[in-house]
């Protein structure tokens, strides 16, 4: 526990060292001046001597140690020293901080029990794929969560699953198809659970269908092609109980939660710990947005379950992220790290541009704040067909004169700030360096929660392991927490 201990303490360091780039927020660009308020002289003109294709290969190269470190003592508001933070980002991640765990350490908990595939359907798993039937992103998450759940069953003796926010059912009727197993499916949409069985009804014909007669080693495995599903609409919370979803006192569970928003993946955890009859979790979060935060949750007095920090060590070292910080450990660095380097500014670059640029308007023009949190103007540049039109369609979002400016007044802002362009997408690479430290952290703290939890005699967990389940590239949000009680493998 102390080397765990001592990456999250490192994590904390950098995060309070430069946390100016979370705690602010990109729409306030240029109202709140980030480039001049935030980046000291140095860093700019390091950043503005680049060419817009050499500043974005500061998301794939692994700088060199810097010859002089920044004291992070001297000044926590502004950044001077380039290369020093470059370097420090470079370390504050998961990779570098050498805290994930493989899938084989998994397997070795119990590795006499894991089989790969279940013998009722013998090759199934290799051939039912699901490219067809959902965009690729799910896909991939499907395919690569339903091998971690079929070793969770294998090493854990337990046939049944609870899959918490289960959506339409992707998930649950693949486990069920493709591994035999039974599957409750929990979401809180009632819309989803109603669609969710008939959905996976037309997975099983359409496979059926594919592979009948076209794959013969297999026909006598598609008799074997069962539907064990049940989608049940309710919502997990501190107060859920086992019982509220099976009868049967001598079922054993384990649980899933693909991309579970908020603070679902904290009250998964805590489902699996307080109830005997689950035996092992693997859960990915997402929506680190949307956490409560301890001190959220005294001053606003209705979160049920906090969702940051969970872990006694983190609660001790007293950091606050706060929602913006979190919002930026939404980024997808890894992403943006193999697209093709060019000199001409991306969409998403495009957008926030225009989305900090409207704010200055109606500032000047409307005299709102643009921290307001009731300006929301939602995803309107894909519809825009330049800057006027972005901002005709964000005025009528909000409601506001349309008349009280005119279409070359909104031009004229555009070709005045055109030329900070550069300074926006600098800056935004910035902050793309910074968010996986306090991605790191949020999910660290709950690694150390679970491992917490372990050395307590009381409680039956035995061993908790984060581990790279997705490719960044295909999903963001990679990383699985993944535990088992020492009921299921002792």
């Amino acid at each position: 526990m102390e080397e765990l201990h001592s990456k999250i303490r490192h994590l904390i360091k950098f995060i309070q060292q430069f946390g100016f780039f979370g705690e602010v927020h990109m729409v306030e660009f240029f109202t709140q001046d980030h480039w001049g308020n935030l980046l000291g002289t140095d860093t700019q003109q390091q950043l503005m001597s680049q060419t817009t294709s050499e500043l974005r290969q500061m998301l794939s190269q692994k700088p060199g140690k810097p010859i002089t470190i920044s004291d992070p003592c001297t000044d926590n508001t502004k950044l001077h020293n380039l290369q020093d933070f470059l370097y420090r980002a470079s370390e504050a991640n998961l990779k570098s901080l050498n805290v994930l765990s493989t899938i084989q350490d998994v397997i070795d908990l119990n590795p006499g029990a894991y089989n790969e595939t279940r013998p009722a359907v013998t090759d199934l798993s290799s051939l039912i794929t699901t490219e067809a039937y959902m965009n690729k992103k799910k896909s991939h998450e499907i395919q690569q969560m339903a091998p971690m759940m079929n070793i969770l069953s294998s090493i854990t003796n337990c046939k049944s699953v609870l899959d918490v926010g289960s959506g339409k059912g992707y998930l649950s009727s693949y486990l069920s198809l493709c591994y035999n197993l039974n599957v409750i499916g929990i979401d809180i949409a009632e819309s989803n659970s109603e669609g969710a069985l008939l959905r996976a009804e037309k997975f099983k014909l359409y496979w059926t269908k594919l592979l009948k007669n076209k794959v013969p080693t297999v026909s006598e495995s598609l008799k074997d092609l069962n539907l064990n599903f049940e989608p049940v609409t309710a919502r997990i919370d501190s107060s859920t109980e086992i019982k509220d979803f099976s009868s049967s006192d001598n079922e054993s569970y384990i649980l899933s939660g693909l991309h579970t928003c908020g603070d679902l993946c904290s009250s998964v955890i805590s489902l699996f710990v307080k109830e005997p009859k689950i035996l092992g979790v693997c859960v990915v979060g997402c929506c680190y947005h949307l956490l409560t935060e301890s001190k959220e949750a005294k001053e606003e007095h209705e979160a049920e379950e906090e969702g940051f920090p969970t872990s006694k060590f983190v609660r001790e070292n007293g950091i606050f992220l706060g929602r913006n910080n979190r919002m930026v450990s939404l980024q997808a660095s890894e992403r943006r790290a193999v697209e093709e380097s060019t000199d001409e500014p991306t969409s998403s670059e495009w957008s926030l541009f225009y989305r900090a640029l409207l704010s200055v308007i109606l500032l000047d023009q409307f005299e709102i704040n643009p921290s307001d949190k009731n300006i929301r103007i939602g995803k309107i540049f894909i519809k825009s067909k330049g800057f006027v039109d972005y901002v005709r369609r964000g005025l009528r979002k909000l409601k506001l004169d349309n008349e009280k400016v005119s279409d070359e007044k909104i031009q004229e802002y555009f070709d005045l700030y055109k030329s900070k362009l550069k300074t926006l997408i600098a800056y935004h690479l910035l902050r793309q360096l910074y968010s996986p430290a306090v991605e790191s952290l949020i999910l660290l703290d709950k690694l150390c929660h679970l491992r917490e939890l372990g050395e307590d005699s009381k409680n039956d967990i035995y061993k908790s392991f984060l581990v790279q389940i997705f490719e960044a590239v295909e999903s963001p949000r990679c990383y699985a927490l993944v535990s088992v009680k020492r009921s299921a493998v002792l």
